[in-house]
C-alpha cells in the first residue's frame, strides 16, 4: 500500500496542485495531511476548499488553531523582533481573509490521527505527539525521537511543522517529517512530501515537486503582503 503525508501548505494553492497531480500520478491510495494548511500568502479559502473536496484526513496544525479559534499568536517559534512582526501581518491577513465556514473547519480538526495498516500502527501529528508546534527537527537527538515512539505505542510517528522533510529509522520504528508544500526551508523552491510504501516491510522517500513561484509571488504581493514572504518561497530558505 502506498500512502502520501502533506503538510505545511500555508495557503499556497499552486503548490498545492501540483503536488496533487504527483500524487495522483503516483497512484497513492490514501493521502494525509500534518496541518497548517493556511498563513504567509494568499490562497486562504482556497487551499482549505481543495483539502475538503479531496476528502484530505487532516490534523490541526499551530496555524490551523491560532485561526480557527481567533487567537492573537500563531504558536510559531519567531527568531527576532522582525520575524514576529511578520508573523502578526501573516495571522492578520489570514484572520480578514478566511470564511466563517472555513474557520470552523480548522477549528474541527483534531489534535491526532491514529490507525493501523498492514500491521503498522501510525500516529499523525503536527509538530509532536506533546505539544502541536514543538520542532522535532533533523538533528533532534535520536534517542528523543525513539522515546516519543515509545511512549506513545506506535511504529510510525509522522509529522510536519519544522518544513524540513526527513525519514528516520530507529530502534522502535520510523519518525518520518513530511516538509512543507507550500512554504519550503529545505534550501530549494520546490514543494516536499512523504511517499511510505507499506507491507510486511516499511519504506518511504521525500519527494520535491517543482511548482509555479511566480504565480503564487504575484498573488502574494498583489495581496499586500510582506515581501519577506516572497523571497523565501524564491529561495526555499527561511
Amino acid at each position: 500500500m502506498q500512502l502520501a503525508f502533506i503538510s505545511d501548505i500555508h495557503a499556497n494553492l499552486p503548490a498545492l496542485q501540483s503536488v496533487w497531480e504527483d500524487i495522483v500520478q503516483r497512484q497513492c491510495e490514501q493521502v494525509y495531511c500534518l496541518g497548517d494548511l493556511v498563513g504567509y500568502a494568499p490562497f486562504v479559502n482556497e487551499v482549505i476548499d481543495f483539502i475538503r473536496e479531496k476528502n484530505i484526513s487532516c490534523v490541526q496544525g499551530n496555524y490551523d488553531d491560532a485561526v480557527g479559534n481567533y487567537r492573537l499568536l500563531c504558536g510559531c517559534d519567531f527568531a527576532d523582533d522582525r520575524a514576529r512582526e511578520l508573523g502578526e501581518k501573516s495571522l492578520y491577513y489570514t484572520q480578514q481573509t478566511i470564511t466563517a465556514e472555513n474557520r470552523a473547519f480548522l477549528a474541527g480538526l483534531p489534535a491526532q490521527l491514529r490507525f493501523t495498516l498492514h500491521g503498522w500502527h501510525l500516529l499523525m501529528v503536527h509538530g509532536s505527539p506533546l505539544r502541536n508546534n514543538e520542532y522535532l527537527k533533523p538533528d533532534t537527538p535520536d534517542d528523543y525521537l525513539n522515546s516519543l515512539l515509545e511512549q506513545f505505542s506506535c511504529q510510525v510517528l509522522v509529522c510536519g511543522h519544522t518544513h524540513l522533510p526527513y525519514i528516520k529509522k530507529l530502534p522502535a520504528g520510523l519518525v518520518i517529517n513530511a516538509g512543507s508544500v507550500g512554504r519550503p526551508k529545505h534550501g530549494s523552491p520546490s514543494a516536499t512530501y512523504i511517499v511510505v510504501q507499506l507491507g510486511e516491510s516499511i519504506s518511504g522517500q521525500v519527494v520535491e515537486v517543482p511548482y509555479n513561484v511566480a504565480a503564487t509571488v504575484q498573488e502574494l504581493r498583489r495581496a499586500g503582503l510582506p515581501e519577506e514572504f516572497a523571497r523565501l518561497l524564491e529561495t526555499g530558505n527561511g
